[in-house]
């Protein structure tokens, strides 16, 4: 009714800290369960997924044979253009990426006409469970409405994080549950005390129901201007709370590094650390693509391999390549012109050439 009163918070009249009002108020340190919705509202994992599978689509994908020549075949063109007929290249690997930065375990369904694979549908983790038979193979069970479609392992390609059983991925949501519990604590305390001004007289804060009385006297005037306060009165406004404030901030601070740091991304990247300076970012950039992305990009190299080549394929040297080199050339302005210039004077490239990879008209 009144929300510019309250009465101030102490534990054994000492003052409050972020850590008493997680512990008294806020409902404890761990419990609970994160759904998708509630982690993706956490800005800095939303960021972090948003990188990586932003990273994984734009990295261009190619089928090579042994002599590192592209092989242009039905299934380049599914990887690297148009894998079904409702999305591109670049949203089928963001869907692939989130599905395992969420979930832990992103799904393919091939689908084949003429014994021949003509498209790669994802399907949502939620849909599908996972039976071993006896003789070992996996069968992929995918809910869709009323009905299950058992589908066998030589039909899916099943793309995952770390694993436990080697069946299934461990989903970074629940690695990261304490995490996301420290954020969700300190979100609903800015939303329901976040500091609001208090009345004051020079002895002491107000009681309850003194609270109670002022607030059927004064009502909404508070909010008016100009409003003179009753006499003895002294408005304390939130700004008032600083030392709480910057353990507060602190906190914010140390749980969202938590979250950059589980994903292997650069603090800079994400705005956690002051990185202006282009040789800081280009340093940043290639630690990322080297230590956070390249492992994602193997991973799915090798699992398309293994669903998509036939052993003979594999072992006569054909395999699918992210050209990670385009990612670093694009970040890394000097060793991109230092690499342009060896090629010139190999006669690899042109000046025209050149001009076609740096996007100049």
């Amino acid at each position: 009714m009144f929300p510019f009163f309250r009465k101030e918070k102490t534990i054994n009249n000492q003052p409050l800290t972020v850590f008493d009002w997680f512990k008294h108020w806020g409902g404890g340190w761990f419990g609970g369960s994160v759904k998708k919705e509630t982690a993706l509202k956490i800005n800095m994992f939303y960021a972090c997924v948003r990188i990586l599978s932003q990273a994984v689509a734009t990295t261009p994908i190619n089928i090579i044979n042994k002599n590192n020549q592209t092989i242009n075949n039905d299934l380049q063109f599914l990887l690297k253009h148009k894998p079904n007929n409702n999305q591109t290249a670049f949203d089928f690997w963001a869907k692939i990426m989130f599905d395992l930065l969420i979930f832990g375990n992103a799904y393919v369904l091939k689908n084949y006409a003429g014994g021949e694979v003509v498209a790669l549908s994802p399907i949502c983790p939620e849909f599908v469970q996972i039976e071993r038979r006896k003789n070992g193979a996996l069968l992929y069970k995918i809910t869709a409405g009323e009905t299950i479609k058992n589908v066998n392992q030589s039909d899916i390609i099943h793309y995952k994080m770390l694993s436990l059983d080697g069946v299934y991925g461990v989903a970074p949501i629940d690695l990261l549950i304490n995490s996301f519990f420290v954020n969700q604590k300190l979100n609903k305390f800015l939303e329901i005390d976040n500091f609001p001004p208090v009345l004051k007289t020079p002895e002491e804060l107000l009681q309850d129901e003194q609270v109670q009385t002022l607030a059927e006297q004064v009502g909404d005037k508070l909010t008016q201007s100009p409003f003179v306060l009753p006499a003895g009165f002294e408005l304390i406004l939130s700004n008032s709370h600083s030392a709480f404030d910057k353990k507060f901030a602190e906190l914010k601070k140390f749980t969202n590094e938590e979250i950059a740091r589980f994903f292997g991304i650069p603090f800079g990247l994400v705005g956690l650390d002051g990185a202006s300076q282009p040789n800081v970012l280009d340093t940043q950039n290639r630690l990322f693509l080297q230590q956070a992305l390249n492992p994602y990009l193997r991973m799915i190299e090798q699992t398309t391999e293994a669903a998509l080549f036939s052993r003979a394929e594999i072992a006569g040297g054909d395999r699918i390549k992210f050209n990670r080199n385009a990612l670093i050339l694009q970040t890394d302005a000097v060793n991109r012109a230092d690499f342009y210039k060896k090629m010139l004077d190999l006669g690899v490239y042109n000046v025209d050439k050149i001009k076609q990879l740096e996007d100049i008209y």
